[in-house]
């Protein structure tokens, strides 16, 4: 399947999540594509997340959010999120990591809630619909708890080292919870480096972290991570993450980058492109290190 096809398959209005953890494996290709063609209304469900979905929100794709963080880590706030929530344009419910890691955890196991410790003596189930989440007694303890609506996105678009032809995506590295936030979408898009044979997939078994039964699409996108990294396969741009967080604090200077990474761009190969090749390959993983040696070369 084409990226453009897969994209249009999240229609106006769905829920998505497109899992994340620092900056690492995310489909920032299929996100660029969904930005492309406009989608609106999004519902997004994450913990998390950063320049991925500063960006789905700055392009004004999303008019609610369940979520645990957005930010910037080491290098501030994320300003297109911080924009649309001072003006109003999206609707947030504010939940933690950890809370909504164990609600994707929920969905995935079939069950309607889970309940946790989590939240008690905070704020967060004042700020919060009780459609959400509400306090409720141990039915064997008498103890407080908190039970916590699960999760189930419309769609999972999550971004791999490898998919086989029968769709088992397999991952190396760390999966932090992305594996909870696939298997708990009514429909998953895999996104990835490159297709492989089953074979070569079974070699390795341990790795298959979503198997194919589950897995509804497949896009090949080479360096569909960038600027994020793709362990063993590419570290990722720092220079360019600095770049779009400094240019998405102006929202006119935002639009600017959209203009020219994404919009007036094809596709990922044009992206690619207007990145520029030798900064592409100078990003490649050292095979011995899983990762690239760019940027330390940069410090003396």
């Amino acid at each position: 399947m084409t990226m453009k096809e897969a994209a249009r398959m999240v229609t106006d209005g769905s829920s998505i999540c497109c899992p994340s953890f620092g900056y690492e494996k995310v489909a920032f290709a299929f996100i660029r594509e969904l930005i492309r063609q406009r989608k609106r209304n999004l519902h997004l469900y994450g913990s998390g997340m950063n320049v991925d979905a500063d960006m789905l929100i700055g392009a004004g794709c999303f008019s609610k959010a369940e979520i645990g963080h957005i930010g910037f880590e080491n290098i501030g706030l994320a300003p297109c999120f911080r924009r649309s929530v001072e003006s109003g344009q999206m609707q947030v419910e504010d939940f933690s990591n950890f809370i909504m890691t164990m609600r994707f955890w929920a969905g995935m196991m079939g069950l309607p809630f889970i309940a946790l410790k989590s939240g008690l003596g905070t704020n967060i189930l004042t700020t919060i619909t009780k459609s959400k989440a509400r306090e409720m007694e141990c039915p064997f303890t008498g103890e407080k708890l908190v039970a916590y609506r699960a999760i189930n996105p419309d769609f999972t678009i999550i971004h791999v080292q490898r998919v086989d032809t029968e769709g088992n995506a397999h991952i190396d590295g760390p999966v932090y919870d992305n594996v909870e936030k696939a298997k708990s979408a009514k429909t998953i898009i895999v996104t990835c480096e490159e297709i492989v044979t089953p074979d070569f997939v079974r070699r390795s078994p341990e790795k298959t972290m979503i198997p194919g039964f589950l897995v509804k699409a497949i896009v090949e996108v080479p360096w569909g991570a960038h600027p994020y990294a793709c362990y063993k396969y590419y570290d990722y741009d720092w220079e360019h993450i600095e770049q779009y967080a400094q240019e998405a604090k102006d929202a006119k200077k935002f639009e600017e980058y959209l203009d020219r990474y994404v919009y007036n761009v094809e596709d990922n190969w044009g992206y690619i492109k207007e990145i520029g090749y030798e900064k592409i390959l100078r990003l490649r993983a050292n095979t011995s290190l899983g990762y690239s040696t760019y940027y330390r070369s940069l410090v003396r």
